[in-house]
């Protein structure tokens, strides 16, 4: 039997299995400079060590090189720290750029909508497993996983709205994967482009902004903690939705964009969900005095470079948010 784990926006229907337990056993590196176990040196960690990743401690015996990254917020940093020749197993997931080439020497890739096995996982043998936890099932996942012996790392789902998001967790995922140096370098020339986006909003007024995007095959105004409306404020402007009494997403309904009256409205698109998809939204005739509409602000962006799974490229989709506010 198996341990069958449905991916995100997936409905758990979890089998649990434990089965025949796996461990895998990597042997501990020397560490040339005389240092303890554990600790670490200024260009590489020694192992045995641990690290904490939220409330809980992950013990390595050895330097990763079998990733195996269950979702995709997490492969789009790993793959820029690690390359994608030691990531084991991935998500497929919309990249671009550098992302897009690591991710192409990933040994296997999980279809987004597919389910996840735990046969799946150990097969691609990897010596760290690591997870976002933003439903129940994940978390499951992650402590069914944990019965054959290897490192798990769980990661909380509800930090990752706005670039600054991202940065913040290069730090934890480089030390985990032992790149703290790289991870180090990477955090400071991607803080350095942030500034210098955001500066661009010094003295100027905030504009009324709608972020949509599709949902389900449905067209959604963001939620406060959706990347795009997290981009949207870090550059900013003032998302509509931090005024509106609602703590999810809520229907992109004509009548409430109306109501808004947003003076720039970005509409983030994907590969299921382009341009032409919002065209009946957009075209509305009852939008036709919104603003935002009517002076031709009406803006759209790439979930590749606007989403949570975007990794580094976060900061070209900051750019483009910028330009839609400030540059008219």
């Amino acid at each position: 039997m198996t341990v069958t784990l449905t991916r995100r926006f997936g409905i758990a229907a979890t089998t649990l299995l434990l089965g025949t337990g796996l461990t895998l056993t990597a042997c501990s590196s020397d560490d040339a400079s005389g240092s303890a176990p554990g600790s670490t040196t200024a260009s590489e960690a020694s192992y045995p060590r641990s690290v904490t990743v939220g409330d809980e401690e992950v013990k390595l015996t050895a330097k990763p090189e079998h990733i195996a990254v269950l979702s995709s917020d997490l492969a789009s940093l790993v793959l820029p720290l690690t390359g994608g020749d030691n990531v084991a197993l991935a998500p497929e997931m919309s990249a671009t750029g550098d992302l897009a080439t690591e991710l192409d020497k990933v040994g296997t890739t999980m279809a987004p909508s597919a389910s996840i096995d735990a046969e799946q996982v150990m097969a691609s043998k990897p010596d760290l497993v690591m997870i976002s936890a933003r439903h129940d099932f994940e978390k499951d996942a992650a402590d069914q996983l944990r019965s054959f012996d290897i490192p798990v790392a769980v990661f909380s789902g509800d930090s990752w709205s706005g670039s600054e998001g991202i940065i913040d967790h290069i730090g934890e995922i480089a030390d985990l994967v032992g790149e703290k140096a790289k991870g180090e370098e990477l955090a400071a020339d991607l803080t350095e482009k942030r500034d210098k986006i955001i500066a661009r909003a010094d003295g100027k007024d905030a504009p009324n902004t709608i972020g949509i995007w599709a949902h389900a095959n449905k067209q959604m105004i963001g939620s406060k903690t959706l990347m795009l409306t997290g981009l949207i404020r870090e550059a900013g402007g003032d998302p509509a939705v931090d005024h509106l009494d609602a703590q999810s997403m809520i229907a992109a309904d004509p009548e409430v964009i109306v109501k808004e009256a947003p003076e720039v409205i970005i509409v983030q698109t994907s590969a299921d969900s382009g341009k032409d998809a919002f065209a009946e939204l957009i075209d509305n005739p009852a939008l036709k005095d919104v603003p935002a509409v009517k002076n031709d602000r009406v803006y759209y962006v790439d979930s590749a470079i606007t989403g949570v799974s975007s990794g580094t490229a976060i900061l070209d989709g900051l750019d483009q948010v910028s330009s839609a506010l400030f540059d008219k």
